[in-house]
């Protein structure tokens, strides 16, 4: 019913819809969407720029920190020259301020860990090694050239067949006990071994360092830290199975935990999925009250559900939506805008970006390119206060994005190969540079506005005019062309008329109709039957085509067959014809009415019929690899004797075809040629006349 209306509506209105789409208005504003759509790069709010890449040593690590607080970065590097061996180096203005040296392997952090400790300006960087199965804490000041603390015992470790599967993730920096000093909080991450799994505290005033105790859950990337009066910090666990059922807090299901400054849990572990899991938290703040999202993701073999939660600040539940398992779900992450806390965005591993709201409906979706990770790496590049948010995407290609996804920039080609570590480097002189490594590269890049951003609106304008012109344009000429055709068109059909009035003149059919009475008189109605249809079939294509100035060959052989049949039998057979086509040939080609036909009645009137003995004329077709060759020939009296004789003829023919193939090559764009020569004897003596015509094939 409905599209039988549309189908309707369609057919009345047909006129006024065809006018408005196909109008220029129309056309330049479809055209100047598509373009702008593919110049989405060129005017998006900020954008960056690739400064340099380069190459890194086997394991070497370079970081950048302004340390001394003068704003331009020091460079430190990390190199492990020998298995159980590596140093230490900051230089400052390409300087080395000094190198120190380690026993044991160094452990690799996704960003250099730096602090001012103490009551100067001056920053120490935290690091870690692995030595004989233990792992240390060690804190330099390299301005100061001492150690805040030297090779602190961490933990116990022992890797799985030699892999040194483990590292440490800083959470915050706070002074716990109100010494002026602030103590450095930071968990562990181990993959197939079960420990250390923990969250520890340093405090460098009196190097103590204590730990959230024993615990075999998986602390992944997604945490909280709220430090009102006193420090808060949430874990939501993974479930990757590396433990026992019986081990406490066992990696077999994932966990909701909750430590004070002391470590201490605040309230016991809550289950919220099974092996094999993956969660996240996220803080809320709707109306002046605050909340936690806690999503778990199940990717197992079996049928537990996935879910989202709704919590308060005392982890009470308020809401739940649970859904089935699906590749929709895998890997996703969650994310808070600290600019819009009442909202959380879900950022799928497709690309596709949905903010929602605390009852977990979609009140805004964007899409970026399909991500290899989808935690992102919060970073403020350009140093003005806001975090910009880094993904990698699964073709290695770099994507940095604003906090509220309103707009992102693709870095293609890094040549890297997975990130591992970043750091940001300043010179007061110049723009904030982010610097990014993998295993063997290291990229610089600046992020900024852009200051064409801003004009993007008169640019589009722009496209809008200089299409609507372009079109306009275009308009005119075929307007122009069209009208040119139609005059090209007019005056090869008055030639063509011109050609036919020789053939439906009076004199011309009375004679034709006067010889088929004679017949009937004669009682010959065979014959007169046989010439009555051959004229009446000439006549008819005379008249049916008489508005059309291309014919194809098939049907111009057809109207040459039928007047030589005619002529044959005026001049009392004095005569005999022959048609020879060869078998390549396409009948179908398009060529200009009464191309052949002119030459024809030509051969006959002016070579054949003042001959005094029986005349011949032959036609032939064949072709070649670039045109049809058409050869009329008769044994008449030659072109140079005709010229003497006058005969009844206006002598307007060739020239009528000649302005006819002039004006067909302006139409169709292709020229037919022809020639017309005498065929002479040893003596010079004519043997009749020879026309050539040349078809290009198309």
């Amino acid at each position: 019913m409905f599209k039988s209306r549309i189908a309707t509506l369609y057919k009345k209105h047909k006129s006024v819809i065809l006018k408005i789409t196909t109008s220029p208005y129309t056309l330049s504003c479809i055209i100047s969407l598509i373009i702008i759509y593919f110049l989405p790069t060129l005017f998006k709010p900020y954008k960056a720029k690739l400064v340099q890449q380069t190459k890194l040593q086997p394991h070497q690590m370079i970081y950048y920190a302004d340390l001394n607080g003068d704003d331009i970065s020091e460079k430190i590097e990390f190199r492990q020259p020998q298995p159980h061996f590596f140093y230490i180096t900051v230089s400052e203005n390409n300087k080395v301020l000094d190198q120190w040296n380690f026993n044991g392997k160094m452990l690799l952090t996704h960003k250099l860990i730096t602090t001012v400790i103490g009551r100067d300006s001056l920053k120490s960087i935290y690091f870690f090694l692995y030595k004989n199965h233990k792992i240390y804490l060690n804190c330099l000041n390299p301005f100061e050239h001492k150690f805040i603390v030297r090779n602190k015992f961490v933990s116990d470790f022992t890797p799985k067949n030699n892999f040194l599967d483990c590292k440490f993730i800083p959470i915050t920096y706070y002074d716990s006990n109100n010494d002026g000093i602030q103590e450095f909080y930071f968990y562990s991450i181990v993959g197939y071994p079960k420990q250390p799994r923990k969250v520890f505290r340093f405090d460098p005033e009196n190097d103590s360092l204590i730990n959230s105790g024993v615990s075999y859950a998986s602390l992944g990337d997604s945490f909280i830290i709220e430090t009102n009066k006193n420090i808060n910090i949430c874990f939501a666990t993974r479930a990757t199975g590396n433990s026992d059922n019986s081990d406490p807090y066992s990696d077999m299901f994932s966990w909701i935990m909750d430590f004070n400054k002391d470590l201490k849990f605040k309230f016991k572990p809550i289950n919220i999925g099974n092996y094999t899991s993956k969660s996240d938290i996220v803080p809320l703040k709707v109306k002046g009250h605050k909340y936690y999202v806690v999503m778990n993701i199940y990717a197992g073999m079996d049928k537990h559900p996935c879910s989202l939660r709704l919590y308060d600040t005392k982890f009470k539940q308020l809401n739940e939506k649970t859904f089935p398992t699906s590749p929709d779900w895998i890997g996703s992450s969650l994310y808070t805008n600290p600019d819009q806390p009442n909202y959380f965005y879900l950022i799928r591993a497709n690309g596709s970006i949905e903010r929602r709201n605390e009852k977990f409906k979609i009140v805004y979706k964007t899409q970026v390119p399909p991500l290899s990770n989808t935690f992102p790496l919060p970073l403020d590049i350009n140093h003005d206060g806001q975090n910009e948010l880094l993904f990698e995407s699964k073709n290695r290609n770099l994507i940095i994005s604003r906090s509220n996804f309103s707009s992102y920039t693709v870095i293609k080609n890094l040549g890297t190969n997975g990130l591992k570590y970043h750091s940001i480097k300043v010179d007061r002189n110049k723009r904030p540079e982010i610097v990014l490594a993998s295993d063997n590269h290291q990229i610089f890049l600046t992020y900024q506005f852009n200051n064409i951003f801003y004009l993007k609106y008169p640019i589009y304008v722009g496209i809008y005019l200089v299409i609507f012109l372009f079109i306009l344009l275009i308009e005119k000429v075929q307007k122009h062309r069209a009208e040119l055709k139609f005059t090209t068109e007019k005056q090869i059909a008055e030639l063509q008329l011109k050609s036919i009035k020789n053939q439906i003149d009076p004199h011309f059919t009375l004679n034709t109709l006067n010889a088929i009475g004679s017949l009937i008189y004669k009682q010959d109605r065979e014959q007169a039957d046989y010439l009555f249809g051959k004229y009446s079939k000439l006549l008819r294509s005379t008249i049916l085509y008489s508005d059309k100035i291309v014919t194809t060959l098939k049907d111009e052989l057809e109207y040459v067959e039928n007047y030589l049949e005619l002529e044959k039998f005026r001049n009392n057979n004095k005569f005999k014809w022959n048609i020879q086509i060869d078998d390549s040939i396409n009948k179908d080609i398009k060529i200009p009415k009464l191309l052949i036909h002119t030459f024809v009645e030509n051969a006959i009137k002016h070579g054949i019929r003042p001959l005094e003995k029986h005349g011949e004329l032959n036609i032939a077709i064949r072709k070649n690899s670039k045109n049809y060759h058409i050869t009329i020939k008769d044994n008449g009296i030659g072109t140079e004797k005709a010229k003497s004789i006058e005969y009844k003829s206006t002598g307007k023919g060739l020239s009528i075809i000649d302005q006819i193939l002039d004006l067909y090559e302006n139409l169709i764009g292709k020229r037919i040629s022809y020639t017309i020569n005498d065929i002479t004897d040893s003596h010079y003596n004519p043997l009749g006349t020879k026309v050539e015509i040349k078809i290009p094939i198309e």
